[in-house]
């Protein structure tokens, strides 16, 4: 942890992230495996991959929301004077420490309580710019906004402040 006191912690809100985005993408997997599945089965040349291809199609379509709020239950974000640190906080290992002055531009998603802040660019490059499908697919986690932070517009303000006072 950094040695500036810590203005903010929080963790994001727990359960399932549901969002037209992943409807739609779930409905594609779906649809395609689905088409995958009927073509291997009505060759009758492997069962086995059939059943593969079927785990992977629901995997795609469901169980990657799963694991992204199981991801999610484990970070801890802190805000100090310095920076925005987000932990893993079962290993209570650091996942990115983003300095201070490249969130300057932070805002939440949507003016709702509940919402997710979408980090600038500046700070992007520095979690590396994974989609949220490669997240899900990666195994270490490096997420390009804070997730479901329950009073988003305000902690997007003190972030906004912090940075700027810095």
């Amino acid at each position: 942890m950094s040695s500036s006191p810590i203005i903010w912690k929080a963790k994001p809100e727990p359960g399932l992230r549901l969002s037209l985005a992943n409807l739609v993408f779930s409905i594609i997997y779906v649809t395609f495996g689905s088409v995958i599945v009927y073509v291997l089965s009505r060759t009758g040349d492997s069962l086995i991959l059939s059943g593969v291809f079927a785990l992977m199609t629901t995997y795609l379509a469901i169980g990657r929301l799963y694991h992204d709020a199981h991801i999610r239950q484990r970070l801890l974000y802190c805000l100090t004077a310095d920076s925005l640190t987000i932990y893993n906080d079962r290993s209570n290992s650091v996942i990115r420490v983003i300095p201070i002055g490249l969130l300057k531009d932070v805002r939440a998603e949507s003016p709702d309580y509940t919402s997710s802040i979408e980090l600038p660019s500046g700070a992007r490059e520095i979690v590396q710019g994974l989609t949220d499908t490669m997240v899900t697919l990666v195994p270490s986690f490096h997420p390009r906004r804070l997730e479901l932070v329950a009073d988003a517009s305000n902690v997007a303000r003190l972030i906004r402040h912090t940075a700027n006072k810095g």
